[in-house]
Formats: C-alpha cells, sequence, structure tokens
C-alpha cells in the first residue's frame, strides 16, 4: 500500500511544484528575462583588487564609491565594476554599487568585469535612453560572456539624469542599474 502511494506523491509534488513555477512566470513579465539568478548565488566571486577601494553595506559605502580611484598609467579616474551572476553590479570588494559621484568635464575610465559566466554588457548615458535599451546614443562595453572590457566617458553640460547599467533583457529591470550625481 505504501508503495502505490510513492508514484502518486512524487507526482503531486511535480505537479505542485510546476505550478509554482508557472505562477511566477505568469506574474512576472517572464517574455523579458534571460537569465534568472539562483537562491543564494553569491554576488560575486572575484578577489578585491589591489587599491580598489572597499566599503560595506552601508548607505555611506555608496557615496564612498562616488570617489574614484586613480589607477597607475590612466589618465584621470576610474571605476573597476563586477557584473555577477545574481544580476548585481558590484565593487571589487562585493558591494553593490548603484551610484557613483562624478565631476562635469572630466573623463572617466570604465573597468567592467563579467564574474557570472553568461552574457552581460554595460552602457552609461541618459537614463531614458537605458531604460528605453537605445543602445545607439550609449556608450558601453556590449555584450560579452567573460573577461573584462574596458572604456572611457566624459561627463559634459547635459542636464538629463545620467545612469548605468546592463541592457540584456531582464537585467536592468531586476536591479542591474544605477544613477551618477554629476558635481560641478
Amino acid at each position: 500500500m505504501i508503495t502505490r502511494s510513492a508514484p502518486f506523491l512524487r507526482r503531486a509534488a511535480w505537479m505542485a511544484a510546476c505550478a509554482v513555477v508557472i505562477s511566477a512566470c505568469a506574474a512576472s513579465n517572464a517574455s523579458t528575462w534571460t537569465y534568472f539568478p539562483a537562491a543564494g548565488t553569491p554576488a560575486s566571486s572575484a578577489a578585491p583588487a589591489s587599491g580598489a577601494p572597499s566599503a560595506s553595506s552601508s548607505p555611506a559605502a555608496s557615496a564612498a564609491l562616488g570617489s574614484p580611484s586613480a589607477s597607475a598609467g590612466q589618465t584621470g579616474a576610474s571605476f573597476d565594476l563586477v557584473e555577477t551572476s545574481s544580476l548585481s553590479i558590484t565593487d571589487a570588494g562585493g558591494t553593490q554599487v548603484t551610484a557613483l559621484t562624478v565631476k562635469k568635464g572630466q573623463t572617466y575610465h570604465f573597468r567592467i568585469t563579467n564574474s557570472a559566466g553568461f552574457p552581460h554588457n554595460f552602457y552609461v548615458g541618459k537614463v531614458s535612453d537605458l531604460e528605453a535599451n537605445a543602445t545607439a546614443n550609449l556608450t558601453g562595453t556590449g555584450d560579452f560572456d567573460s573577461g573584462t572590457k574596458e572604456f572611457d566617458y566624459t561627463f559634459g553640460d547635459d542636464s538629463a539624469p545620467l545612469g548605468f547599467g546592463c541592457l540584456i533583457p531582464g537585467h536592468y529591470q531586476a536591479g542591474m542599474k544605477g544613477t551618477f550625481t554629476v558635481q560641478p
């Protein structure tokens, strides 16, 4: 009698799990997702770079990240950011980065590392263009599966809000984005 009910219980559990997945997909805009992070996925496996700013998870930590580090051999300041499998953008120490402070007229060097093992990209520009996925109007890396991509961006006199983010479908909406505070 127990052996006859075991297949029934397995089938019922499988059907319940399928129902949960289907309802979760229906509740979100599943058509825009390419990858969904697994629960408990570590934010970053990258080791902190020498001289990279470190920060805790406090709100003050995000402000501290607004002070870019000077890189040997680079003119101007740079940002070293990591795009992770948990769909976040972090500093080299694993702290999520959602805001950066820059100076108007200054050129910044962006060094973007993809530690996820699946495609990410990274763009800088007007928030309206980021939200519209208008990559022709943006500066950035394009799609890449792993490794590090670099580019420079000069913050001009644009009065529109500026931001950054990964525009792979679903990633920006999941929180792979941030804003710039442009100081005079």
